[in-house]
């Protein structure tokens, strides 16, 4: 009897190899595919009355066609002069087809489109906008039952959940370095930590509006000017804008330098708010919180903000934070001393 010679390691690489050659084809060919007799492909978007006008890249796989940002489904046509193919889309998706140039060339295609940040889903929106309304119409409604001190204390926790939600962000994106990455690349459209940068700003933001509204009481009864607390309002507006339109959105840095503001709210408070026993301690924590700020203009120091731009930004948000906490603290002090101070 013949010895049967088992199967050798050659030969079952071989089969393997020839399995996965078998599942390329075999998935190769479940992709849609149209034909093409040469590179021009015009393409219908459902809502635009011009057809765009596109060129096939075969070198490129998959060649990738990213259509403008919408918010409801549309349809998107690919039109050569032999075919044509319709894809049904919604902001996220991707679809993937073939379109068989000259009935050799094989050019792989990619419908791509880009995502909508998580404020601007419908469903999504319109909760965290009605829940804003509540939230303001109730501190209305009550505003004869809360004390002023608990709005002055929202100036603490504010920059502070802002501070643990950047580390916290920060660990969750996975690949963020404090010193080299602004803060809105946390919250980017895409990134792991997008979710949680967004409800966390939408937080932070309302705790700054309402600290504001607290200062504005507050400055009003004590007489005091009330210039520097219509500038805070810049930071919860600008919070707010970065979690609605997160960084890769278009409309993200329309709002531009209005952060600044703050800067200008800081050096106000110290000309502006007469000097006495009681109001010296926020003049001073208002000059340095200028003072540090004003550290962002480091960013004109190109080799410096080539290399740290994540630190040159952080020096404006450590200001911040130095003249909310010295505004909380010293309007806390005087409005413990008088008690007639109550929303």
């Amino acid at each position: 009897m013949k010895n049967i010679k088992k199967p050798g390691y050659k030969s079952l690489a071989m089969l393997l190899l020839i399995l996965a050659s078998s599942w390329g084809v075999f998935a190769e060919q479940k992709l849609p595919m149209i034909k093409a007799d040469s590179k021009e492909v015009r393409i219908r978007i459902s809502g635009d009355p011009e057809l765009k006008d596109w060129y096939l890249m075969p070198q490129k796989k998959p060649d990738v066609y990213t259509l403008p940002r919408f918010t409801s489904p549309k349809d998107v046509t690919f039109i050569t002069h032999r075919d044509s193919i319709t894809f049904h889309v919604k902001p996220g998706d991707q679809f993937d087809f073939i379109i068989l140039l000259n009935d050799t060339v094989r050019c792989y295609t990619r419908v791509n489109t880009l995502k909508l940040p998580y404020l601007l889903h419908f469903n999504i929106g319109l909760t965290v906008l009605m829940g804003l309304i509540l939230i303001t119409f109730t501190g209305y409604v009550r505003r004869d039952i809360v004390p002023v001190r608990q709005l002055l204390s929202l100036g603490i926790l504010g920059p502070v959940f802002f501070w643990i939600a950047t580390l916290c962000g920060g660990l969750i994106h996975g690949q963020y370095d404090h010193f080299k990455n602004v803060i809105s690349e946390l919250g980017a459209l895409g990134r792991h930590s997008e979710l949680f940068m967004t409800g966390a700003e939408v937080l932070i933001a309302i705790f700054c509006f309402f600290f504001s509204f607290g200062l504005y009481r507050i400055c009003k009864k004590s007489g005091l000017s009330v210039i520097p607390v219509f500038l805070t309002l810049s930071m919860p507006v600008s919070i707010l804008w970065a979690a609605v339109f997160p960084m890769g959105h278009e409309w993200h840095g329309i709002l531009g330098p209005l952060p600044l503001l703050m800067n200008l709210g800081a050096l106000l408070a110290f000309f502006l708010w007469k000097k006495n026993k009681q109001t010296s301690q926020v003049r001073m924590f208002s000059l340095a919180g200028f003072l540090v700020m004003s550290l962002i203009l480091t960013r004109f120091i190109p080799d410096f903000d080539s290399r740290y731009p994540g630190l040159v930004q952080r020096f404006f948000y450590l200001g911040w934070t130095i003249w909310y906490l010295g505004m909380a603290s010293g309007f806390m002090t005087i409005a413990d001393k008088k008690q007639k101070y109550y929303l």
